[in-house]
């Protein structure tokens, strides 16, 4: 999804909950696009919201009546109930609304893994176990949060790793080749991704492909060419 669509289906989502009075968070907003599209990261959502914020706030619904959104800090659990919290914006109603009681997304930022929207069946649909290899593409994102490229999901998955598993990079000519490792300090992450960074982002200057290859032999690696 482009800069400009995604800035217009978040105007429309925003416009959404301001029409009916609600109160809401960045992840009401990004998890629904989300699903629609795996592509969507969060973090820009995020910024996209700020940016509307700061450009002129929210003004909302109040039983037909007008009435202006103020921003408040509140608890959230990226991980889920019982998890670490970390403070995120309720934008809300100025009519006496307490932004502490609020729940509609059970203040969870990231969903499970297992939640998630990915194409699985586009994946296992394109791979296919030869001698000669089986070879799934799909785009690489830039991330612009700090400039990391996202190897989808779908193809981490289909390597039969799993978070917290470990993975060593090397280069093979001008690709980079990530192969799971028994040892090692970097990981799939908390949401079944794998982020490369560093000089892997200048190499490919944010313009890649990720690939899931399949030896023959049982072995899955993920190859990023440019």
């Amino acid at each position: 999804m482009d800069l400009q669509t995604l800035r217009t289906n978040v105007e429309a989502a925003i416009q959404t909950k301001l029409d009916a009075g609600e109160a809401f968070t960045s992840a009401c907003i990004s998890h629904p696009l989300i699903q629609d599209d795996a592509g969507v990261r969060h973090h820009a959502v995020n910024t996209l919201i700020k940016e509307g914020w700061v450009a002129g706030g929210f003004e909302g619904s109040d039983d037909g009546m007008q009435v202006e959104y103020v921003r408040t800090l509140i608890d959230v659990f990226p991980n889920g109930p019982g998890s670490s919290p970390i403070r995120a914006f309720c934008y809300h109603p100025d009519n006496g609304y307490d932004p502490l009681t609020f729940n509609h997304n059970k203040h969870v930022l990231v969903r499970n893994p297992t939640d998630l929207v990915d194409d699985w069946s586009a994946a296992t649909s394109v791979l296919t176990n030869t001698a000669d290899g089986g070879v799934i593409t799909r785009q690489c994102q830039i991330q612009t949060k700090d400039s990391r490229l996202n190897i989808p999901r779908f193809i981490v998955s289909q390597t039969g790793w799993a978070i917290g598993d470990n993975y060593d990079t090397e280069r093979v000519g001008d690709a980079v080749n990530i192969r799971s490792t028994a040892f090692g300090h970097k990981c799939v992450d908390a949401e079944g991704r794998i982020r490369l960074g560093g000089t892997n982002v200048v190499r490919f200057d944010g313009q890649c492909t990720a690939s899931l290859v399949d030896d023959g032999n049982g072995d899955k690696y993920i190859q990023v060419t440019k």
